[in-house]
Parts: C-alpha cells; sequence; structure tokens
C-alpha cells in the first residue's frame, strides 16, 4: 500500500455477542466474542485486507464489480506499486491511459461480462485512430494486466482474464500504422 492505513479493529457486537470487524464498509462477524476461533478469523480477513492493499470488494468473485469501479480500484494499487525513489513511474501515464478507454467505453459494465470482443473493439478504436501498433500493443496488454490483477485479487473469476489473454495483441487491419521500425 502507498499509504500507511489504520487496520481496523477487533470489537464487540453487543445485542449478537459476537466479534465484528467492519472493512471496506462491510461489518463481518467472526463468531462468538473473544474466543480464540474469532480471533484466527479476524486475522485472516485483517491479512486478505492488507493484501489487497486495504480494501475489500464488496462481493467476492466480482458479481457486481463494474468496469469504472474496477479501473478505481487498480488505480489506487498502482499508485503505491509503480513507484521508484517515491515517484511514479512512466508506467503511470500508459495505466492512466488504460483505465480511461475502459470507463469511457465499458464503465458501466459488468466487469466479468467483458471479454475478448470487448477488447478487440478497443484494438479497433486505437487502429483507427492511427496509433502504431507497438503503442496499441502496450495500452492492450496493459488492460490485460488490470484484469490479471482482479483476478490475483479474487474480484473476478479466472475465466474472464483466461478469455481475455486469448486476444492477440498483433491485430490490425493492413495499413501504415508502424512505430519506428517494430
Amino acid at each position: 500500500m502507498s499509504k500507511s492505513c489504520r487496520v481496523p479493529k477487533y470489537r464487540r457486537h453487543k445485542p449478537t455477542g459476537q466479534a465484528v470487524v467492519n472493512l471496506s464498509g462491510r461489518d463481518h462477524y467472526l463468531g462468538t466474542w473473544n474466543t480464540t476461533a474469532s480471533k484466527a478469523e479476524y486475522n485472516r480477513l485483517i491479512g486478505e485486507w492488507l493484501a489487497a492493499g486495504g480494501c475489500l470488494p464488496a462481493t467476492r468473485g466480482g458479481g457486481d464489480l463494474t468496469i469504472a469501479e474496477l479501473g478505481a480500484a487498480y488505480w489506487n494499487y498502482a499508485k503505491g506499486y509503480y513507484q521508484k525513489n517515491g515517484q511514479p513511474t512512466r508506467s503511470m501515464d500508459r495505466i492512466k491511459l488504460a483505465v480511461r478507454l475502459l470507463r469511457i467505453n465499458y464503465g458501466p459494465t459488468l466487469a466479468q461480462d467483458f471479454g475478448p470482443l470487448a477488447l478487440q473493439a478497443i484494438q479497433r478504436e486505437l487502429a483507427a485512430g492511427h496509433r502504431c501498433r507497438k503503442y496499441c500493443n502496450y495500452l492492450i496488454d496493459s488492460i490485460k494486466r488490470i484484469f490479471k490483477w482482479a483476478v490475483s485479487q479474487e474480484l473476478l473469476p479466472v475465466t474472464v482474464y483466461q478469455a481475455l489473454a486469448t486476444v492477440y495483441v498483433y491485430f490490425f487491419s493492413p495499413g501504415p500504422f508502424e512505430c519506428g521500425g517494430a
């Protein structure tokens, strides 16, 4: 994580007598208050929460995660990850554009419904804008990386990334869209 964050407290839910922790705006009940099992569950959830950069999805498996929400989550992750000597790396510009392309074209779409044909539509849009092949492939790889990260954080099922991985990045209709001898 880029910033230090407070770890949510292990609390007692008085009406039920259970232990509870609030992660990402949602209460997670851990079992009977002050037991070894509830403390173990707390430690497990906090570990996942910290590994995910201080956020957990509202629902596991990405059932209602939109492309816009996925882009925002990845952007927060990238700000902490793509740094060198405390400064953002040049990769951040590419990530910003990839997230913007996804949000503009497919923002309200459910992330689990984004497939190879949607990715190919973005490829065609980039090619139609007379961008060079190398640049387009760079952006398409960035989009795939966003979905790969989402799978690793259990925000989406692995099948979404596997489908996107089948898209050939060297796709283009005939035309002079080449970058400096690439």
